[in-house]
């Protein structure tokens, strides 16, 4: 069964978040061609830029627990349905946003500890026609948009991601690498997305922002590419909101290696993640890739690509 459907999302989003004010605030890539699917868009680089080094990660201990028993119901039978296709396993607990001001003197963020499976049988099943949601317009996002309109607190687990690209240098130019996501994901599945995603694990120790994505993203290169931190650097971009997995908060880098890309594309082939299917290496021509090859990428791995983008062009005026 479809649990996340672009055109059902498509037509809600145009209904919802259609505003003209707003459609201009989703535009992304350096000449703002692209409209994409998240909003609260906040830019670690360029003009009025957030400094993710400046922003306090502080914890609370007690984990998160969907109060609204309708989405606790929902949310526990899609968690069967994922286990059941071998798309959902026991792991590290999630990070869940209780709240963020980036805005204050003193800038934070505050997490708590979420257990992954309620954001997958939530966040990852929002299109999916159930009797439960009959009366709310059929599906889960139509349900927790208006609960969100009526409490003005989105009742859905807010499990912060993490994704990025990884840019190679090899003689003949600069190339980016996309990998095909395999069936045993519990979100995107079947699709091209970025190098890296997956949600936080919830840390240990207190961070920065920019640490909790530096430390995350270094976690999934070597898990899922097999790279070691001593092999890449790591540049933070933006933090937005998701809104094709109800709103969700994702943080957005950019890897770079001085490795080629045929042995990237080696080491990830070596490594075998189950979550990855195959993986591909695109060239950049003129600092961008072609609209053609974007196009064949998830909504995630799109917007992953024009923050790459914008902050390779906006590099390029500070040197």
């Amino acid at each position: 069964m479809k649990l996340l459907d672009y055109l059902r999302f498509n037509r809600f989003v145009e209904s919802h978040f259609g505003h003209p004010d707003e459609v201009a605030r989703r535009m992304v890539g350096r000449n703002k061609q692209c409209l994409s699917s998240y909003v609260a868009i906040r830019r670690f680089f360029g003009d009025a830029s957030l400094n993710p080094q400046s922003i306090t990660v502080t914890k609370h201990l007690e984990p998160f627990l969907l109060q609204d028993k309708l989405i606790a119901r929902f949310s526990n039978e899609i968690q069967g349905y994922l286990r059941s296709e071998g798309r959902l396993f026991d792991g590290p607990l999630a990070t869940h946003v209780v709240d963020e001001d980036y805005d204050a003197d003193s800038p934070r963020i505050v997490i708590q500890p979420c257990d992954y499976a309620l954001q997958a049988g939530s966040c990852f099943a929002l299109d999916l026609e159930h009797l439960l949601l009959e009366k709310y317009g059929g599906t889960l996002r139509h349900y927790y948009y208006q609960k969100k309109q009526t409490t003005s607190v989105n009742p859905l687990p807010q499990c912060l991601g993490v994704c990025a690209f990884l840019l190679t240098h090899d003689p003949q130019g600069q190339s980016v690498v996309a990998v095909s996501r395999s069936s045993a994901v519990a979100s995107y599945e079947n699709s091209i997305g970025p190098s890296v995603a997956g949600s936080i694990d919830f840390p240990e120790e207190v961070f920065t922002l920019a640490d909790l994505l530096i430390e995350s993203l270094v976690s999934e290169t070597e898990e899922e590419l097999g790279l070691k931190e001593s092999e890449i650097t790591i540049t933070p971009l933006s933090i937005a909101r998701e809104l094709y997995r109800g709103e969700r908060p994702q943080l957005f880098g950019l890897i770079e290696t001085r490795m080629r890309s045929n042995e990237v594309l080696n080491s990830i082939r070596a490594k075998g993640s189950s979550e990855i299917a195959d993986c591909s290496a695109y060239r950049l021509e003129s600092g961008s890739l072609p609209d053609d090859v974007v196009a064949t990428f998830n909504p995630e791995a799109q917007m992953a690509w024009y923050l790459c983008e914008e902050y390779l062009e906006w590099r390029t005026t500070q040197t």
